[in-house]
């Protein structure tokens, strides 16, 4: 139940709940009891999309208590609780309690709404427990052609599209004697909605893609315990993790708005597993020892599993269909993981820091071989026989690194790394990478602090089988590109110039390039560089300005041939091949001003923010293609998102502020693939849409609000 205030101060007052609107409260009066109580309401006004607008926010109009809280603390222990947006869909609250040097005790409740659309529409309703139903008429008169899809998609209302994660955090930690601590950390959330979720299913003559309002009912509850020693000379401690993960609902079932009765090439229904509840167990133990030499050593080791064993769906939901028998009736799926990180640190004199750390972590996947006679290709015909492969790796990491001070302020630091991974059922067998990098930093200067870095690394494989890639139906020409050969280069450069204690200047520049040398197609290479520069101007206690600028950019070469699988000449034809160069730019501006008491007992603040975006893809053929017809190049694809803020208070007393602030957002979208003037029907040849697009909106928000502090 929402709970609606109405406040009398002149006017009423209003108030917006808004990350941009959770500015600093007054000080607060010093003592053992101390209270705030910020109230009014909020008036917005939003033109375009709103959902977009809100997204994890409920900013609905009218009177509310937006904070409150409450501390209290004498000399032993200490009490605090608040909470924040009472009783809207993004309410918060919060409890402390602290025995000092005995007790510590924390509660948390939130609320996270996530707003998708307020205007999508569907076919298709929940029936329950996952179930998405069309009205029988509606099938029968479309598969019998007296009705169409446009016809049944024209007279839908819109609905929102949307879901929510409440989440409760419990916190305990006991001093049982000086050196000895027990800890409890308990977590839960669950989330209840819908999602948008795209389902394909096999239409007769061809397949339907749909958007599917798929309902969201879910838990995962985690929980920590550990036991922990320390004392000056070092620390050890136990401790055991669990999770569990909950779905209420195991699979997807949706109709076939074009079908009412299965047939071999078209099933009247769709079905497709859901997230699997699951478990996790972990136990391990962490130690630290001081040593001479002014040295450390610290080691941690785990031991878990992780499990799951739901049952198995049918091979396919078409009665027509001779479905294939499956193997066994639920998962069994299993993996063991073994981690370990050792460290070691030492400062042999005030000039050189030495670090060294090993890490070492074992996915040992144990589900069962799964083998399948036939796979059932859309619910509409029966493929190729399968296996499953149970993906494992053992990763070894191994870095040290040394840092030189010769000089006052300046250190300069260089290392290396090695990572190497045994896999299984991956197409290199082993990878291994090595990493170099230098530093340096010059810090404590008060007029300038300079920070430099460089890596480059070089990642190879072995173990490689192109004969892989060809009975999986892939080019042998093709690499994945988290395992595929790649060499690194990265670097990065921030300098801050203070010339006056009033006046500073910073920038930055980053700049970073993947190549994959041995991929002919997939991802070839990737680029970024960013950009950004800045100044703050505090010439008095009372004055804080400042301005800055970003520019970044990011670009991939993909390749690819469109051909027919082997044995067809198409496949080995290199006349065939084509690039995609895709390039995104983001230009970002941010200034803002505080001016507190310049005029008097009034707090100023004013901020204004732009991003502005352009991704562009351009296509490639070789200068003998045969690929007809020639791509059409894709038109840009371009955001921008403007912010505004303004916000005023004025102290009537030091313990009573009235406020206003004013909030402004524009944000401006050109998708060729999501935009409405590109997509304006949802029933598209071969595909069914709920109207969930990239839409601009335009947002006016005002408020007054009252803080009240004891």
């Amino acid at each position: 139940m929402r709970i609606r205030l109405t406040v009398l101060i002149g006017a009423l007052l209003a108030s917006a709940s808004l990350a941009h609107a959770q500015q600093d409260m007054p000080t607060a009066p010093t003592g053992p009891k101390v209270g705030v109580i910020e109230l009014g309401g909020r008036m917005t006004t939003i033109t375009g999309d709103e959902a977009r607008f809100q997204r994890f926010r409920d900013l609905g109009d009218g009177a509310f208590l937006q904070k409150f809280a409450f501390d209290r603390q004498d000399a032993s222990w200490l009490f605090s609780a608040a909470a924040a947006n009472i009783g809207y869909a993004d309410q918060r609250y919060t409890a402390n309690v602290q025995q000092f040097g005995k007790l510590k005790a924390s509660f948390s409740w939130d609320q996270t709404p996530l707003f998708y659309s307020r205007d999508t529409k569907a076919l298709f309703t929940s029936a329950g427990n996952g179930r998405l139903t069309v009205a029988d008429s509606v099938r029968r008169g479309i598969q019998n052609g007296t009705s169409t899809l446009a016809t049944a998609v024209g007279g839908l209302t819109p609905f929102d599209l949307k879901s929510r994660r409440d989440t409760a955090v419990f916190g305990l930690s006991y001093t049982a004697t000086r050196d000895l601590d027990v800890k409890l950390d308990l977590k839960t959330w669950h989330r209840e909605g819908a999602m948008p979720f795209a389902g394909i299913i096999g239409s007769s003559p061809g397949n339907m893609t749909m958007e599917l309002p798929a309902p969201i009912d879910d838990r995962t509850t985690s929980v920590k315990a550990a036991m922990e020693w320390a004392n000056s000379r070092g620390l050890i401690s136990v401790a055991y993790d669990g999770s569990k993960y909950d779905n209420s609902i195991q699979a997807i079932t949706w109709d076939n708005p074009v079908r009412y009765a299965d047939i071999a090439g078209g099933s009247a229904q769709g079905r497709l597993a859901w997230w699997p509840t699951n478990t996790a167990h972990t136990f391990s133990t962490t130690g630290g020892l001081k040593l001479p030499a002014h040295s450390r050593a610290t080691a941690f080791f785990s031991v878990g599993t992780w499990s799951q064993n739901n049952a198995l769906l049918p091979a396919t939901i078409n009665s027509a269909l001779a479905a294939p028998v499956v193997e066994r009736a639920t998962a069994e799926a299993e993996a063991r993981i073994l981690s370990a990180n050792l460290g070691f640190t030492s400062r042999p004199s005030k000039y050189v820091f030495l670090n060294a750390r090993y890490r070492f972590y074992d996915y040992d996947n144990r589900t069962p071989l799964f083998s399948i006679a036939n796979i059932v290709l859309g619910d509409t015909a029966l493929g190729a026989a399968r296996e499953n492969e149970p993906i494992g790796f053992t990763k070894h990491n191994l870095d040290v690194d040394a840092s030189f001070t010769p000089l006052t302020y300046a250190a300069f630091k260089v290392g290396y790394g090695r990572e190497t991974a045994d896999r299984t059922f991956r197409i290199f067998e082993q990878t291994n990478e090595d990493v170099f990098r230098a530093s340096f930093d010059s810090t404590g200067n008060q007029y300038v602090t300079l920070r430099g870095k460089w890596e480059y690394s070089v990642r190879r494989g072995s173990g490689f089988d192109e004969l892989l890639l060809v009975e999986a139906g892939e080019q042998p020409g093709i690499r994945h590109y988290d395992v595929a050969d790649r060499n690194r280069n990265r670097a990065t450069v921030t300098v801050q110039v203070t010339p006056i204690e009033a006046l500073g200047f910073n920038a930055s520049a980053a700049t970073g390039k993947d190549d994959y040398t041995n991929s002919l197609f997939g991802l070839r290479n990737n680029a970024n560089q960013a950009y950004t520069i800045g100044f703050d101007v505090v010439p008095s206690e009372t004055v804080d300005f400042n301005l800055s600028y970003g520019f970044e950019t990011y670009r991939a070469l993909q390749a690819s041939r469109t051909a027919s699988p082997a044995p067809n000449p198409q496949f080995t034809d290199p006349t065939r091949d084509w690039t995609d160069d895709s390039a995104d730019k983001v230009h970002t501006a941010s200034t803002s001003l505080e001016l507190d008491k310049v005029i008097p007992k009034t707090q100023l603040r004013f901020g204004y923010d732009l991003t502005r975006s352009r991704t562009t893809y351009v296509y490639g053929l070789t200068a003998d293609t045969t690929v007809t017809p020639a791509p059409v190049q894709l038109p840009p694809i371009r955001n921008e998102l403007r912010t505004g803020t303004a916000d005023v208070r004025y102290f009537v007393r030091p313990d009573v502020a009235l406020g206003f602030l004013y909030w402004y957002n524009h944000y401006t979208v050109d998708d060729f693939a999501l935009s409405p003037s590109t997509v304006n029907r949802l029933d598209l040849t071969g595909a069914l849409l709920m109207g969930y697009l990239y839409r601009p909106y335009t947002a006016n928000s005002f408020a007054l609000r009252l803080t009240y502090l004891w």
